[in-house]
């Protein structure tokens, strides 16, 4: 009886040891799914906006788009997306971020900054905190690593603490100590500026320990 009373506590500090190390996990699969409009989609920077839904992904020209819900505690975000550029057929820029859920620049942003993809002789990356009006670009690089130019790319982001590493198709971009972003709940941001769907965004995933807001 002793016996069977032990195993039994046992498998129940087995059974919340294991549920502790729990994450939670959202994700959209932007070639499965029949419409974005739990999305914040809005024409930013200017120029001749488009944005359509395709079947390999979704395609944003000078359109930023926030994900419908914000994620606490730490996190991993990966996004995925699918490339087709060279040194003619540019994509001029793609952005993937972290902010308030709100707009672009509202408040503060981990952001990601990849610049004339396709195009080797001008590729660039720059990682950058936003706080208001305060840019502070604490990774630039006159590259890509690891760009896939006619293939899927995955971006990974995981926030610890304060302190966020990040990883561009598997290669180790950077490690930075965060100064100012301190949201409790962090949404999803992407953006792009290209004439043409020669990029698009397939799937955007978060891996979290907190829990979760819908957008304001």
């Amino acid at each position: 009886m002793k016996l069977t009373r032990l195993a039994i506590i046992l498998a129940l500090l087995v059974l919340l040891i294991g549920m502790a190390g729990c994450d939670e996990t959202w994700s959209v699969d932007f070639t499965k799914v029949y419409d974005v409009n739990d999305w914040d989609i809005e024409s930013f920077g200017g120029g001749p906006g488009n944005v359509n839904l395709y079947g390999e992904g979704l395609f944003l020209n000078y359109y930023r788009a926030i994900g419908p819900y914000g994620f606490s505690g730490d996190f991993t975000l990966t996004v995925v997306f699918l490339l087709n550029a060279d040194e003619v057929d540019t994509v001029n820029k793609a952005w993937i971020g972290l902010g308030d859920g709100t707009g672009m620049y509202t408040m503060q942003h981990i952001m990601l900054y990849l610049d004339s993809l396709g195009n080797p002789a001008s590729e660039s990356l720059h990682m950058t905190e936003i706080n208001g009006g305060d840019f502070s670009t604490f990774l630039a690089l006159d590259h890509i690593p690891a760009i896939r130019r006619h293939g899927l790319n995955t971006y990974r982001l995981s926030k610890n603490g304060d302190t966020i590493r990040a990883y561009f198709n598997g290669i180790f971009l950077c490690e930075y100590m965060l100064e100012h972003y301190d949201l409790v709940y962090s949404f999803p941001i992407i953006y792009a500026v290209q004439d043409s769907p020669k990029l698009l965004f397939t799937s955007v995933k978060f891996t979290y320990s907190g829990t979760y807001e819908a957008r304001p």
